[in-house]
């Protein structure tokens, strides 16, 4: 949380000396004013204070029961309405600003006179003046709403952020194991419909083919992806009636993908082949089987399998691109930005693909509620969200630190080496590759790069 704590609402013993303490809240109210993005400090007065935050959370009801178990998910930004007054000969002139440093993009500090010195906010809401030239000449009001602020678009704690994601992410997989486990201990009919092992298969193969494409793979950790496959594909048979042991496999068996791969934009192809390849198979779309499940001969709760295998596969393709985001080296603000961005867009083609999924399998279709019950509590969702944002955020905070795209456009044919060296003046293996994919070059183009063709490279601003 932005600003200083709840210990604001108390005073340090080690800090305030007897006197102060007796002579109670009055010594404790401080000066007022607000320390604009650019550093100016504005000074004003006041009367009332105030301030509100909001509980959050979610609220499950529940059938038959008065009551309803609240889900405390943190607190909300804290809301400092502030009504500063500005009086004196140049009262009009020391609103001015305040209004114009209500308007800098940037974070602030607001020193607040009962709640605290130093806290990050950001003007929002109406920022309404009052001139009073008649009644109250010589003095100015200025209304305005502080927030607190985290200051970036997705917040960590502040602990580790590699850490924090690799934790997101262990708990997005052992949601996603207990969802998988439950949602069939619950249902023994589940079991007996039977499990879909075909949907297993078909994923299984989903991706030997993703990395059967993936020429660049590490050999080594090729044959590893494959034979956790091979371990699946013997041991289906058995495992089909333990559904948590088949999840553990499952999720371990996703992490693969992103360890074969040096490259990030080869780890993100291959993870949205495998995704895609899943959730465009048949038995992982029961908003349209259904509809055909009388005519097909297959019961509702086969399909509703399928689909739960699937999800299964893509939560662990899903937490495995996260993962495999947190070892490599950026080499460019560009290529941290757009691994953000493919992350984003890849997780958006997921959820929407689950939200209509969920929806087909909660209907009132006949033998269809016993499906329904237990769908998407929630967490599940909660989990993967955050694993999602700090993911994106730290891809963010990186970009920061790199050195922007640039380019060119080639006025003569050029060698790969002759133009890697004139742009960074290195030659290194590592450096060409970087080269390379950044310019996806290939065919003719590695002998020669023609004229007029339009090459991007990193550098400082000069």
């Amino acid at each position: 949380m932005a600003g200083v704590p709840f210990l604001e609402l108390t005073f340090s013993k080690t800090k305030r000396g007897s006197a102060d303490r007796q002579k109670g809240w009055r010594a404790r109210v401080g000066e007022a004013s607000y320390e604009a993005p650019n550093g100016k400090l504005i000074k004003f007065n006041y009367e009332e204070v105030s301030r509100k935050f909001e509980a959050r959370g979610m609220v499950h009801e529940f059938p038959g029961m008065n009551d309803a178990y609240v889900q405390r998910t943190g607190i909300g930004p804290r809301k400092y309405p502030i009504r500063a007054y500005f009086n004196g000969p140049d009262c009009d002139l020391e609103a001015t600003y305040f209004e114009y440093a209500c308007t800098l993009d940037g974070l602030g500090k607001l020193n607040h006179p009962m709640y605290g010195s130093g806290l990050r906010v950001v003007p929002y809401g109406d920022i309404e003046r009052r001139d009073d030239l008649v009644k109250q000449a010589n003095q100015v009001i200025v209304d305005v709403t502080f927030w607190t602020t985290t200051g970036v678009p997705y917040p960590f704690s502040g602990v580790d952020t590699k850490n924090e994601i690799r934790n997101a992410a262990y708990y997005v997989d052992i949601e996603a194991i207990q969802e998988f486990k439950n949602r069939f201990e619950a249902f023994p009919e589940n079991l007996r419909g039977p499990m879909n092992a075909k949907t297993f298969l078909d994923s299984l193969k989903s991706i030997e083919r993703a990395m059967t494409a993936g020429f660049s793979a590490i050999a080594e950790k090729r044959r590893a992806v494959q034979d956790g496959i091979n371990l699946l594909n013997r041991t289906m048979d058995a495992v089909v009636g333990m559904p948590l042991m088949l999840a553990q496999q499952v999720l371990g068996l996703m992490k693969a993908p992103g360890e074969a791969f040096e490259s990030i934009v080869d780890r993100i192809d291959v993870y949205n082949q495998i995704i895609d390849s899943i959730i465009g198979d048949a038995l992982a779309q029961p908003a349209k089987t259904l509809a055909a499940a009388h005519a097909l001969a297959i019961k509702p709760i086969q399909i509703a399998n399928g689909f739960h295998a699937a999800n299964l596969f893509v939560t662990g393709a899903q937490t495995g691109l996260i993962l495999s985001t947190l070892d490599y080296a950026y080499g460019s603000k560009q290529e941290a930005l757009n691994t953000a961005a493919e992350l984003d867009t890849l997780f958006d083609k997921v959820q929407a693909w689950r939200d209509a999924q969920f929806a087909a399998l909660s209907s009132p279709t006949e033998g269809m509620r016993s499906l329904a019950a237990g769908i998407e509590a929630g967490d599940g969702f909660q989990r993967m969200y955050l694993a999602r944002a700090q993911t994106m955020a730290r891809l963010v905070e990186i970009s920061f630190s790199l050195y922007p795209e640039r380019s060119i456009i080639t006025d003569r044919p050029r060698s790969v080496i002759d133009l890697c060296a004139e742009l960074y003046n290195d030659i290194s293996h590592a450096k060409l590759d970087f080269f390379i994919n950044t310019n996806r070059l290939g065919g003719d183009q590695l002998l020669e790069i023609p004229e007029g063709f339009r090459i991007v490279y990193y550098a400082p601003r000069g």
